[in-house]
């Protein structure tokens, strides 16, 4: 990673000297030429004695203590004077002014406060004696001097970025100044004029600097936009009065509708000057020009006449996010992880924020998202709003450039598509030095699909390419874009700003709904186009929350001959409308006089390839393929196909063109072919096709069973097995729902009978014989035990989960065995053997046997008892849970566990772990009465584990074991070890003043004196009178010596009668 000199105090002043010659000149003498590096000895002489002149670091260090200077001043004119200068820079230049100002200020906050808090006579007194001079150039100071001067003037000085906003910034930057209040402890302490008060004033000072720093930052904000955006970030409180307080010019950015990321093209034009350069307008047009592009391409949808599609500058609404920087921890494509970062709204100010900060130009910016989020479209948008006069925009779709070749020459391949050729990246990089450049590299993930895992260190490319760049003056900022479910195929650097779009929510919707009405009002007035309801989009909120799918409902929704969505419609229901309809449209692309029989043939034929794509994802574990993978799996699905064909064209030639298939594809170099990879806009589409395939062939199983004229036939399953045979599908929950939904719309004649397929092929299925029909069809390596694993697992779902009550008999799987659960459990033995860890664990938690009957499973993981209770093994389940308690602290309770179990795991993990496990939350009302051996084993673990238990639980445990004495009598050493570990518990628990209770021990007598020796004044009088309750009733204790002889020995040894640590 490159340093930014502006970050640095010598980097920063010397920037500053650009604009302000004369205070920084005078500065750099007072400092012996620690800013620009010249005139040391004028310096040192005007300091010291001219003996020490060619020691020029002491005066770079000393004067900004020494009162005699004005270095603290000099600094702040020239701060103050720096709002009128932005007014007349832009571009870099502005770029690098804001960034020095910000470190300056910073550094210049240390300085004030300290002046401030000593006050002129004290700061005085530290005034250097001669021999101090000459102690501070050499001996042991030397050391104190040189860390000072290294972390004032070369240390970088935190600055706020998008990740880490003002108010995060806050932090590091206490920080900073408390590390330069120790060295400038260690530089003065052994002074002759340094006294406490000196010291005392150095232990806050960081604290105070900090505000003063806060105070100057946000009158900062209030005139400069750059500090308004980092200020921003977050909605704090600063932010919220920084609204209020700015500029009538931001204010009025701020307050006004921000429309396709106009809010971002204001704030980042607000101040600057008018900077323009004829060299790159070609590239600016290129950029602006997509705001007027319609946000379909109209070749793309030709045969939709009636239909307006508005433009991307009208339509586009900015999406939420969330954000966080990579470190070890993150989880990029998990969106497990994304749910815990917090939803933000102002994506706009986050844009600005990071083409604002000087970390841009080091570290690239990821941002995420899922097919159809908008990622492609948000890079056009920010292309086309940032401001040419101090942005230079590069946009490169990675898709169409060379997928192995440099960053640089993608670059240029982008440049040369965008202009016909027309610029250089290295003229345009000379031409444009006075703006700052942005490239946006959209696509990564049709990049590495395409270099087939080649790419991994791209965005550590990225980022040396940054590197580079800067090296020769010409700093760049990065944006790369991505689907989030690759972000894990590639190294991400520590501290990218990871940026993941959210889905539309309920407003949003509404915005973008609103846009395509006012482009079509025209034609819904005229009833040819009809209106979609929000209301009715907003009901299937799962599709219209993305904005590319949220567009195919609104084609779908304009055509008046189409059935009208409605919110009461299953979600099967609307898939199978959306599929056929945009078929159809398909069709009637290529062939506009078509009969209408020729149209549905037609259609049957897209939904089949469609089809194809879906089961090619689904066996192969993936959420995409390749065209050279379904043009081999089409030609080994589909008989009729003949001859020797391409698979990679055949492939493309299947779903390329549909709507809802995201087609990503990159070029490796000029000199190969592009490839191409699908993948389904959502995967619930990709979902609903296999299901719709599976009923289909089911039901087709059905007819041919149940066709005969005088009893069932055994049916032909050779197609059912082909594509069943690779991956349960209960790793894909979603499909196995669409196949219920789709099963229970039929006629209940053809439910039963298909069900009574489905128990024939589980039946039949581990002797089937073998099919060469289909055998050419491998979408993963062959392997015989996985397929029949597979295969007879997928029959078992879905014949749990088509019946009405999700549940059936294994008598009825297994009608012809004599021991149906023998068979069973064989089978299960077979899935775990034959499936991979993912598919084996998804069958747990689809599955579960109770009793003699498999049903569906909607309750908890059983974690690593979920095998033991799905054959049925209770003694097993039982076994293995106590050890998972004992060894691993597992102590889940699932419905259906017996109680005693349940508390017999708690009680076993605290006595061998040592651990006070948080009780079972029914442990004081159990359903069930506790058996005598969960009673001994409470018994047990009081009387062992007394001294380290909580108050609370404790008293929770003794209370319980009390209300269950009549199944089995209470231990009395065990309510003795009670007493003494809590003495307090003889009032909190009057039952325990029984001296019935104790009179089977002979030693519960000797504990109740020990207790009697913790107690305070009131538990004394009650344990004492116990304990003459017992001595009543006959029961004394075995020792010679009386009871009052015996509490005064025990008193006298109170101090070594209870464990170091533990409270009465």
């Amino acid at each position: 990673m490159w340093r930014d000199p502006a970050l640095t105090y010598r980097g920063a002043l010397r920037i500053l000297g650009h604009h302000d010659r004369p205070r920084i000149d005078k500065l750099d003498q007072i400092l012996g030429g620690a800013i620009f590096g010249a005139g040391v000895a004028a310096g040192i002489a005007s300091l010291t004695s001219p003996v020490l002149a060619p020691l020029a670091g002491f005066a770079a260090v000393w004067g900004w203590i020494d009162q005699k200077n004005e270095a603290c001043g000099l600094v702040r004119k020239s701060l103050d004077a720096m709002t009128d200068r932005l007014q007349g820079t832009a571009g870099y230049d502005r770029h690098q002014l804001i960034t020095a100002a910000h470190t300056t200020m910073v550094a210049a906050a240390f300085f004030e406060e300290l002046r401030e808090q000593l006050g002129k006579r004290a700061y005085k007194r530290l005034e250097l004696t001669d021999e101090e001079h000459e102690m501070l150039v050499t001996g042991q100071w030397r050391q104190r001097r040189d860390d000072y001067y290294k972390l004032l003037y070369d240390a970088e000085v935190p600055a706020p970025s998008a990740v880490r906003g003002f108010t995060e910034t806050l932090t590091d930057v206490h920080d900073w100044l408390a590390t330069l209040a120790e060295r400038t402890r260690a530089l003065v302490q052994g002074l002759a004029a340094y006294e406490p008060a000196v010291g005392q004033v150095l232990d806050g000072i960081a604290g105070q600097a900090a505000e003063r720093y806060q105070s100057h930052y946000l009158q900062t904000a209030a005139l400069i936009p750059e500090f308004l955006v980092w200020a921003m970030l977050g909605e704090h409180a600063a932010s919220r009065h920084l609204a209020r307080t700015s500029r009538e010019d931001i204010l009025a950015v701020l307050d006004g509708q921000s429309s396709a990321l106009t809010r971002l093209e204001g704030l980042l034009r607000v101040g600057g000057v008018t900077v323009t350069d004829d060299a790159c307008a070609a590239l600016h047009r290129a950029n602006r020009g997509a705001l007027e592009e319609s946000i379909v391409p109209v070749t793309a949808m030709r045969h939709d006449e009636e239909i307006t599609f508005p433009r991307v500058g009208r339509i586009y609404v900015t999406p939420a996010y969330r954000l966080a920087a990579h470190d070890a921890s993150a989880r990029p494509a998990d969106d497990g992880w994304w749910a815990a970062q917090d939803v933000r709204e102002d994506l706009d100010v986050l844009l600005a924020a990071h083409v604002c900060s000087a970390e841009a130009t080091r570290l690239p910016m990821l941002l995420l998202g899922h097919p159809g989020a908008g990622k492609s479209l948000l890079t056009k948008v920010l292309a086309a709003r940032l401001p040419p006069e101090s942005y230079t925009v590069v946009r490169v779709p990675l898709r169409r450039v060379g997928a192995e070749a440099p960053v640089y020459e993608q670059i240029q391949d982008a440049l040369d598509l965008a202009t016909h050729g027309r610029i250089e990246w290295w003229r345009l990089a000379e031409q444009s030095r006075s703006t700052v450049r942005i490239v946006l590299l959209d696509g990564l993930d049709e990049l590495l699909q395409a270099a087939a895992g080649h790419r991994s260190g791209y965005l550590k490319e990225v980022m040396d390419f940054q590197r580079r760049e800067a090296e020769q003056g010409r700093p760049v900022v990065v944006v790369v874009t991505s689907r989030t479910l690759v972000a894990d195929w590639v190294d991400v650097p520590r501290g990218t700003a990871l940026v993941k779009l959210e889905e539309f929510s309920r407003p949003q919707i509404h915005a973008w709904i609103a846009a395509w009405h006012e482009a079509n009002q025209a034609a819904i007035e005229a009833g040819k186009v009809r209106r979609m309801s929000p209301d009715i989009a907003l009901s299937h909120a799962d599709l219209a929350g993305q904005p590319l799918l949220l567009l195919m409902l609104a084609l779908y929704s304009a055509d008046p001959q189409s059935p009208p969505l409605d919110e009461e419609m299953s979600k099967a229901y609307l898939y199978d409308r959306l599929m056929e309809n945009f078929a159809r449209r398909e069709v009637t692309k290529t062939a506009m006089s078509l009969s209408e029989t020729a149209v549905a043939e037609l259609a049957r034929e897209h939904l089949w390839h469609l089809s194809v794509a879906a089961l090619a994802m689904f066996n192969r574990g993936r959420q995409n393929v390749t065209d050279v993978e379904l043009g081999s799996d089409l030609a080994a699905l589909d008989t009729r196909e003949t001859g020797t064909v391409n698979p990679a064209e055949t492939g493309r030639g299947l779903i390329g063109r549909f709507f809802f298939v995201h087609a990503a594809e990159a070029r490796l170099s000029e000199y190969e072919q592009t490839r191409h990879c699908y993948e389904f806009l959502h995967a619930t589409f990709g979902e609903y096709l296999v299901a719709q395939l599976l009923v289909d062939t089911l039901s087709d199983l059905t007819v041919f069973a149940f066709g005969g004229r005088r009893q069932a036939r055994e049916p032909d399953d050779g197609f059912l097995f082909t594509i069943l045979s690779h991956q349960p599908l209960s790793i894909r929950g979603q499909i196995i729902a669409f196949a219920a939904d789709l099963f229970a719309g039929k006629p209940k004649e053809e439910r039963g009978r298909l069900l009574v397929v489905l128990e024939n092929l589980v039946a039949w299925c581990r002797r089937r014989p073998g099919s060469e029909r289909y055998a050419s069809y491998r979408p993963l390596p062959l392997d015989r035990i996985r397929q029949v694993a597979a295969y007879s697992a997928n029959l078992v779902l879905l014949r749990v989960w088509l019946a009405t009550d999700a549940a059936v008999p294994l008598t009825r799987l297994w009608p012809d065995e004599s021991d149906p659960a023998a068979h069973w459990r064989s089978t299960v033995h077979l899935w775990r053997s034959g499936l991979d860890d993912q598919g084996w664990q998804s069958i747990l938690g689809y599955l579960a046997l109770v009793g003699d009957t498999v049903r569906v499973h909607a309750g908890p993981d059983y974690g690593d008892a979920a095998y033991e209770r799905l054959i049925g093994d209770a003694w097993g389940e039982t076994r293995k849970r106590l050890g998972m308690a004992v060894l691993d602290g597992t102590l889940d309770a699932y419905p259906g566990d017996r109680w005693n179990d349940v508390m017999f795991r708690w009680l076993a993990r605290g006595l061998m772990s040592g651990e006070s496990p948080t009780m079972p939350p029914d442990a004081d009302e159990p359903p069930t009465a506790p058996t005598r051996e969960t009673l001994g084993l409470v018994d047990l673990f009081v009387k062992l584990r007394a001294w380290e238990l909580g108050h609370d639980t404790l008293e929770r445990l003794i209370v319980w074991r009390l209300r269950w004495a009549r199944i089995h009598r209470p231990d009395p050493y065990a309510l003795g070890m009670a007493l003494w570990a809590r003495p307090a518990l003889i009032l909190k628990v009057p039952a325990l003043a029984d001296p019935a209770l104790y009179v089977a021990e002979d030693s519960a007598s000797l504990l109740l004196f020990l207790a009697r020796t913790q107690a305070d004044e009131r538990g004394q009088r009650a344990l004492g009178a116990l304990s003459a309750a017992l001595e009543e009733i006959g029961h004394k204790p075995k020792s010679a010596l009386s009871s009052q002889a015996l509490f005064d020995v025990i008193t006298a040894m109170r101090p070594l009668a209870r464990p170091e640590g533990v409270e009465p």
